[in-house]
């Protein structure tokens, strides 16, 4: 096979034909979800769309100084989204869509908590009669009753309520500017040659971005995950913890980073002593930083609370084993095996990767990021939210563990001119 050497330069070209590519796909779909419209601005987008991808391929090929024209053609970009997404809100979901039950969960909750009432202590049940969803995203429980507590530490519904104070009904708006607000950090936070990368990572599978706009909103504790990701990496524990403390607070699918944090921290203190400090810090800091939007609800009923947030293993029915993992087995048919199988093998996975992190830190220091995923891939339910989220993370932990590499060597060369 033929050796190219991957220069800033070159890795700027291929990441333009990529990012055309992308742009292809999206133009493409757009046109799909909006064919209804006959408006000349859908026209309009199109054809940004089209000649943006064609300015990307050219430029990829033509002889052109890409280290200037890159932020550029991102900024380009940044503005076609903009156009895109404000064109398909208000389109297509400016009324009370819905999409998933989590978001009909957060829009009851929402209108409870601005009635001074406890959303942990109320059936989400009447929230059915009041905002109607597709049946298909209603999460069941193996007994045949549907699932009607709120589900998610608090920030999950606190997150949306500024919009709910000023009267903007689809909820999903919240989750779209965060959606654009963390390619925006990503966009910032590369180096020159890659500011197109994150382009790539966001929009070439379209469930990203569509399940933003859909109900899902797994993209809030993303955002505030980078930013620990980032204070993490500068050393600056206590902004670190505030920051996964607050991703903590929106979903349970992060929490399961927190133990291979701890390991990080025991790995890099130099005494025990050390390591108890910087422990006690984090924790501190995380726990405030969760019990913040949480505290209020857990004083009021704490049974309540800590039900609803542990509804996947409460008392009631368990919940019908769904995903694209390993549960599989089971959904298709193949073999039918308990709740209880992989509850066991999810602690199972669990224990394991906390021994192989510990003895191979140094090797798999920056996986601690994204180790959800395979803890999450043999639950009984393994949805898809549950991985492609996780995407924006591993490039972003790419990047910082770069960094920590380039300043290492930087270093070290420093050290040895000086001695």
């Amino acid at each position: 096979m033929p050796q190219i050497q991957l220069t800033a330069r070159a890795t700027s070209k291929i990441l333009a034909v990529l990012t055309a590519a992308v742009l292809f796909k999206l133009g493409y779909l757009i046109r799909s979800f909006l064919s209804t419209i006959g408006h000349p601005s859908v026209v309009g987008v199109l054809l940004l769309t089209y000649l943006l991808s064609f300015a990307l391929l050219y430029a990829a090929l033509a002889d052109v100084d890409l280290e200037y024209w890159n932020s550029r053609l991102a900024a380009a970009i940044v503005g076609l989204l903009l156009l895109m997404f404000a064109l398909t809100y208000t389109s297509h979901l400016a009324k009370s869509y819905i999409g998933t039950d989590a978001m009909l969960f957060t829009r009851y909750a929402v209108d409870l908590v601005l009635s001074g009432q406890n959303p942990y202590t109320h059936s989400m049940e009447a929230a059915f009669q009041q905002f109607p969803i597709d049946k298909r995203f209603v999460t069941y429980r193996i007994d045949g009753e549907i699932v009607t507590t709120f589900s998610y530490p608090a920030l999950a519904f606190l997150a949306f309520v500024p919009q709910a104070l000023l009267g903007i009904p689809n909820l999903n708006l919240t989750t779209v500017t965060v959606l654009l607000a963390t390619l925006l950090f990503l966009v910032y936070e590369s180096p020159n040659e890659l500011v197109l990368a994150p382009f790539v990572l966001m929009f070439v599978d379209p469930n990203l971005t569509l399940f933003s706009f859909g109900g899902v909103f797994d993209i809030l504790w993303v955002f505030a995950l980078l930013f620990g990701m980032k204070y993490w990496t500068q050393g600056r524990l206590r902004i670190a913890a505030i920051c996964v403390g607050l991703a903590f607070a929106v979903k349970q699918i992060p929490w399961f980073v927190g133990p291979f944090l701890a390991i990080w921290l025991y790995a890099e203190s130099e005494t025990y002593a050390g390591f108890a400090d910087r422990a006690k810090t984090c924790i501190g800091y995380g726990l405030g930083a969760f019990l913040l939007p949480n505290l209020p609800f857990i004083v009021s009923s704490p049974v309540a609370w800590l039900k609803s947030v542990v509804t996947p293993i409460a008392g009631s029915a368990p919940m019908v084993k769904q995903g694209i993992g390993l549960t599989l087995i089971t959904s298709s048919g193949f073999l039918q095996l308990p709740k209880s199988f992989y509850t066991l093998l999810l602690l199972g996975v669990l224990c394991i990767a906390l021994v192989v992190y510990f003895l191979y830190f140094e090797r798999l220091r920056w996986v601690a990021w994204i180790v959800p995923m395979a803890i999450l891939w043999v639950n009984h339910r393994s949805l898809q939210n549950y991985f492609i989220f996780f995407v924006p993370i591993a490039y972003y932990a790419v990047l910082c563990h770069l960094r920590t590499e380039n300043q290492l060597v930087t270093r070290n060369r420093t050290d040895v001119r000086s001695e």
